[in-house]
């Protein structure tokens, strides 16, 4: 401060500031080597799987490219980002508001086998609830409660999977959890610091009072022991939106450490969640839990305001969507920074709503046949859609047609069915853990071309950075 001031009142000749000025301009607009191999790591942990068939595919793909080339040591093992799984989690968090269990029940359970309880009061006449257990063949769903805090929790399990779907805010006492927006300790503290874990005191109080907590752990428990899946191969999918996607964070996090003896590979993906912790909570969740994504609907203003003077980091990865289409998905610093800012850096308010998530999630699939998409995109979706029914019923319900943007991109319909035949097939293929450069798989022959119109478009586009 002493220096500016002295340069204020011309303490400081102007050269030494302008050459000081230029000297840092100079260092930081400086072209990289050409041996750096840094932006092509990047670019490779960018790298979106459409099904999750395809995420082993997408890891053998990164670890062949990662074998040709310095990188810091666990790039290979980063997580994918995956966009089947991201539909399927946005679909039960949007449960989460619309079920609601009979009334009169004082269990709250669902069964499969009980069709009438397929659908809640406040669901619309389309069993989705039924749709959504189909997804993972799951197999029986339980709604959980904390009333001080109105915190709801949808549980399904089945026999590979346990899937937790906390709500947002939806009334005054969600609220109030939301403004407490000093820290708390958390109960655990972190391996090798001293400093403490400091949690936003809201979101804290909502998740360790009262009984859900203890009640999360032991249904997630039960769940793992009495399936004949291998702990470490059970999907333990985490979601919520807004305070459920803080709360989906806290789970996600209780979840490993408390129950590290079973090996649980917990998933967490939120939409629109707020910063829970400060840098040394969130530098332990990522070392515990590293498949996290955080999908942020362009200028939510709950995800882009709250850090509080960096009080709050954000654990995990981002994910960035808007209604324009686009999808960024790791966003570098200067991606980020091109991004449109409203309102003085708050954010818009509309942004965060539940049917603004869904019609940017549905304009990037759509976007991936008109003239946007990204390589690979157009094929990954019609792959997703026609290897999952559930997941294809769901997406008709929100008029999303498949056959009319496919014909529309200008396919017949028999290619259209030979497209989904070959999608399905092809995302079959399995690389090895490490093979050498040499088996790259020739993105040339191996995937054929489709003909539209008076030209030729490989849909299979499965070409590295360095190739």
């Amino acid at each position: 401060m002493g220096a500016w001031v002295q340069t204020w009142f011309g303490l400081v000749p102007n050269q030494v500031v302008f050459a000081g000025l230029m000297t840092a301009l100079a260092i930081t607009f400086m072209p990289r080597r050409p041996d750096d191999s840094e932006p092509l790591v990047k670019v490779l942990l960018q790298e979106t799987a459409w099904t999750e068939a395809n995420v082993a595919t997408q890891l053998g793909v990164r670890r062949i490219a990662l074998n040709a080339m310095p990188h810091e040591a666990g790039a290979e093992d980063e997580p994918v980002f995956c966009w089947e799984t991201v539909m399927k989690a946005f679909h039960w968090a949007f449960l989460s508001y619309r079920y609601e269990e009979h009334k009169g029940d004082d269990a709250a359970v669902a069964h499969t086998d009980e069709p009438d309880a397929l659908v809640g009061p406040n669901m619309p006449e389309e069993p989705r609830l039924e749709a959504g257990l189909q997804l993972y063949g799951l197999t029986f769903v339980k709604v959980l409660r904390e009333t001080k805090h109105d915190t709801k929790l949808l549980a399904a399990t089945g026999p590979s999977a346990v899937l937790l779907a906390f709500r947002g805010t939806a009334s005054t006492p969600g609220w109030l959890a939301d403004v407490q927006a000093w820290q708390a300790r958390h109960p655990r503290q972190p391996v090798g610091t001293s400093w403490p874990s400091l949690i936003h005191s809201g979101f804290l109080k909502v998740w360790m009072e009262g009984n859900l907590r203890a009640e999360v752990l032991a249904l997630v428990k039960d769940a793992v022991t009495a399936s004949h899946v291998p702990a470490a191969d059970m999907r333990i999918l985490i979601t919520g939106h807004s305070l459920g996607g803080a709360l989906a964070t806290l789970a996600a996090y209780d979840l490993t450490v408390e129950l590290q003896e079973l090996g649980l590979q917990v998933q967490c993906i939120t939409f629109g969640a707020p910063r829970v912790g400060n840098s040394i909570f969130v530098a332990d969740y990522n070392r515990h839990v590293p498949n996290t994504w955080h999908v942020i609907n362009d200028q939510d203003t709950v995800s882009v305001a709250g850090k509080f003077v960096r009080m709050y980091r954000r654990t995990g990865h981002r994910v960035i969507v808007n209604e324009r289409g686009d999808l960024i998905v790791r966003p570098l610093p200067l991606e980020h920074r091109l991004l449109p800012i409203r309102a003085f850096g708050l954010g818009r308010v509309k942004d965060h709503w539940l049917s603004s998530y869904a019609r940017s999630l549905l304009r990037i699939m759509e976007m991936q046949f008109r003239g946007k998409g990204a390589p690979g995109g157009a094929t990954g979706v019609v792959a997703m859609i026609e290897g999952n029914p559930a997941l294809k019923r769901i997406l008709e319900s929100s008029e999303f047609r498949l056959n009319e943007l496919l014909e529309h991109a200008g396919y017949s319909v028999d290619s259209i069915a030979m497209l989904a035949r070959e999608s399905m097939r092809t995302e079959e293929i399995l690389l090895p853990p490490s093979p050498t450069r040499s088996q790259l798989p020739n993105d040339r022959g191996i995937f054929k071309c489709w003909r539209k119109k008076h030209r030729h478009e490989s849909l299979f586009d499965y070409r590295l950075p360095f190739t």
